[in-house]
């Protein structure tokens, strides 16, 4: 059984933090220490999964006793602007900091050949990966390489190549792997939600709390030029936290006041 709590699009000051020591990035995090921050969120919503459970018995086997636990609360919310570190939580992807290895960038150039019908590659080709060159009718070209200097077996001056190859990047960046997950433990949620009372009109400040956060995201993007830009999607799992009997999966506080209103 699955009862909507609420809806909200003004989620704010979302953090997620880390429950163990964690690196991401090549930052290490220690336990507690808030890890990422969203603050542009467009779109959030929580769904409590209950589960009910009775003991039956007597006249039409009816229920007697109904036991009624909340097995987890579903959490989802979507940010247009995002960081790299972001970007893998929402996703739930490895990040790793790239600083001295190569990273081979594949390159497609359209050259012209210089008057001794030699070409120049743009960049130095990579030497590991594959290297293929066409002439102006598309066929393949043989020929030997003396750097970024390409002499075909037949030289053809000023004729139009078109060279399909790899480059090794130097300057080192980061990368996020879609298959091996960032965390396999649990994170903790802290966000605010401004709630308003539809007779005085008085606006206060809800504070949530999910203790025991499992991410669950996948990843999926459209891309293209008419294509809308990539807004990720965190989907996430809240579990229950807690020793047996005091059991919690999420917490809102309603405080008295809207806390972060410029006016107080």
């Amino acid at each position: 059984m699955e009862d909507s709590l609420f809806g909200s699009k003004e989620l704010y000051e979302v953090a997620i933090k880390t429950t163990y020591p964690i690196e991401i990035n090549g930052v290490k995090f220690e336990k507690g220490e808030t890890i990422a921050r969203f603050d542009k969120i467009q779109l959030a919503s929580y769904d409590q999964v209950k589960r009910i459970i009775s003991a039956n018995g007597g006249f039409d086997n009816r229920a007697r006793v109904i036991w009624e636990t909340t097995r987890e609360v579903n959490l989802s919310f979507t940010q247009g602007v995002f960081s790299q570190i972001q970007f893998a939580i929402m996703n739930n992807a490895r990040l790793l900091k790239i600083d001295n290895n190569l990273i081979h960038v594949p390159k497609r150039e359209t050259v012209e050949s210089k008057e001794d019908g030699t070409v120049e590659f743009t960049q130095l080709p990579c030497n590991t990966e594959p290297i293929f060159i066409y002439n102006q009718y598309g066929r393949k070209v043989s020929g030997t390489f003396n750097g970024k200097i390409f002499t075909p077996e037949t030289l053809e001056p000023f004729t139009y190549y078109e060279l399909d190859y790899y480059y090794d990047y130097s300057n080192g960046g980061s990368v996020a792997t879609i298959g091996k997950n960032l965390t396999n433990g649990f994170l903790r949620f802290e966000g605010k939600t401004r709630l308003k009372d539809d007779k005085t009109g008085h606006e206060i400040t809800g504070l949530i709390v999910i203790p025991k956060l499992k991410l669950v995201s996948s990843l999926s993007m459209i891309l293209g030029k008419n294509a809308s830009p990539i807004v990720p999607t965190l989907k996430a799992v809240g579990y229950p936290d807690g020793v047996k009997g005091s059991e919690r999966v999420m917490e809102i506080y309603f405080l008295n006041d809207d806390v972060d209103s410029d006016i107080q």
